[in-house]
């Protein structure tokens, strides 16, 4: 694959999870409206997930014979602590949904990019090259001006509500730097399953 089609791809597969983030916040905020506790709505979302995941393992089992649910215990215990990240984000987002208007939470919980940098610059002594500087700035004055934050669009956030999402943002940091070094050889899938 050339470099420029894996740019692309990656790009798509930020947007993509945007997208899935920007709906996701509407549906925690029809939940709440509904009565849901934050225990019960991560609970379901988690649940669902697993099960779809392991469904999923089971197909391509059922698909492919050569398929094999192969990992060793080790890979197991790391890709589960690994997962510890990626649950806090969750409750930590919908938390940040339950305190601050759900645009609010989003922009706030996409912290992440600069933060990720921020991470590969301090643990591996990477520079940031001046396209991520670039989109970097560029994501720090989106921010201010989504927030509204001329016009007193601060006003309707609570403190709780900030720390809760940029919490979630540190959190999601933490997993996507760990994630993508933790029990490689194991399968995509079952590593998702198991996290």
């Amino acid at each position: 694959m050339k470099k420029n089609e894996s740019i692309t791809k990656y790009m798509v597969f930020v947007l993509l999870g945007a997208s899935s983030y920007g709906v996701l916040s509407t549906f925690v905020k029809l939940a709440y409206g509904e009565g849901f506790t934050l225990g019960e709505i991560v609970f379901s979302q988690t649940g669902i997930g697993c099960l779809v995941l392991w469904l999923m393992v089971f197909l391509k089992i059922k698909i492919n014979k050569e398929y094999k649910i192969k990992f060793s215990k080790s890979d197991l215990i790391k890709l589960m602590l690994t997962g510890i990240p990626i649950g806090l984000t969750s409750v930590m987002y919908y938390k940040s949904v339950q305190e601050v208007p759900a645009s609010m939470a989003i922009l706030l919980f996409f912290q992440f990019t600069w933060m990720g940098n921020l991470v590969e610059c301090i643990l591996e002594k990477k520079i940031p090259s001046k396209i991520q500087v670039i989109s970097i700035m560029l994501l720090l004055i989106g921010t201010t001006f989504s927030s509204n934050v001329f016009n007193g669009g601060l006003s309707s956030l609570t403190f709780k509500g900030i720390i809760y999402g940029l919490l979630a943002a540190c959190s999601y940091t933490a997993f996507t730097f760990v994630s993508g070094k933790v029990a490689t050889n194991v399968d995509s899938i079952q590593r998702s399953t198991l996290m």
